[in-house]
């Protein structure tokens, strides 16, 4: 199996663009920074977008602090910050949870719960899918992919392994969900403990046809694109989290970043999110 090798050229032009977005000016102008504080403390019709490009604000902070810095207990408390604007988000007033439609980046976002490593936002987090539509447990829905992922966070291997065996069983032919079956591949072997096949399937992920097709599906943010593989690092995260220190040799997956220690400290980046605790 061929593994992707790291296109250094997109991935000094991606971090070219990550920096020179940062370095407008406009993207941390304090002016801006306090309107958007105010939508949230006045709980203004657009505050779930003030809490969304707060979030957006921090995790260029936290690729930019991990590329050029490599300092993982920032990165850490940048990815802390990330998830806990979410759970600030789902607290009173604001309430918000988001639609009840099982999208990819869901998921996905799990990567910076995880990469805080700060337990209770995890835990939090990976009950997340109780507002998911009963389309999230259907085989051949989109959404059952998205809800895979939630139901691995909490540990129910039971369960996740049922859903496994059952999409397996009678694969999409074409879509999304086809290609999402390496993925599945993952989830059956996290819920029966097999070291072997959560490598094998990770590698896929990362094998140079699957990787370019892949792609092409848009899973990565405009700041993560070419830097890093977010589903092969989160699922790699995530074997970790439940105990299983696989190792993947890819430049793709930030080895820094899976070890699970919690911060002695975690500062919050915002003073409206500091009456939260959880």
């Amino acid at each position: 199996m061929k593994m992707k090798n790291l296109d250094k050229k997109k991935f000094q032009l991606r971090l070219a663009y990550v920096s020179d977005y940062w370095n407008s000016s406009w993207i941390d102008n304090p002016e801006r920074k306090k309107n958007l504080t105010q939508g949230i403390i006045d709980v203004k019709d657009n505050f779930s977008w003030c809490f969304l490009a707060f979030q957006d604000l921090i995790l260029m902070k936290l690729i930019i602090n991990w590329f050029h810095k490599h300092d993982i207990n920032e990165t850490k408390n940048y990815a802390y910050n990330y998830a806990k604007l979410q759970y600030v988000m789902s607290q009173s007033p604001y309430d918000y949870l988001g639609q009840e439609y099982a999208y990819e980046k869901r998921a996905f976002e799990g990567l910076w719960f995880l990469l805080s490593n700060h337990k209770p936002l995890i835990k939090w987090y990976s009950n997340l899918d109780h507002i998911f539509s009963q389309s999230a447990d259907n085989p051949k829905s989109e959404q059952f992919f998205t809800k895979q992922f939630f139901i691995a966070l909490r540990g129910d291997w039971k369960l996740l392994q049922e859903r496994c065996e059952k999409v397996l069983a009678d694969p999409p032919t074409s879509g999304r969900g086809k290609n999402y079956l390496i993925d599945h591949t993952f989830y059956l072997s996290l819920s029966q403990g097999d070291i072997d096949g959560m490598i094998n399937a990770i590698s896929q992920l990362l094998e140079t046809k699957t990787f370019n097709r892949r792609q092409r599906m848009d899973l990565e943010s405009g700041y993560t694109k070419d830097l890093l593989d977010t589903p092969a690092t989160l699922y790699t995260k995530l074997a970790w989290y439940h105990g299983y220190q696989i190792q993947i040799e890819s430049d793709y997956i930030p080895k820094e970043w899976l070890e699970m220690t919690p911060l002695e400290n975690y500062q919050d980046e915002f003073e409206f999110m500091k009456k939260y605790s959880i």
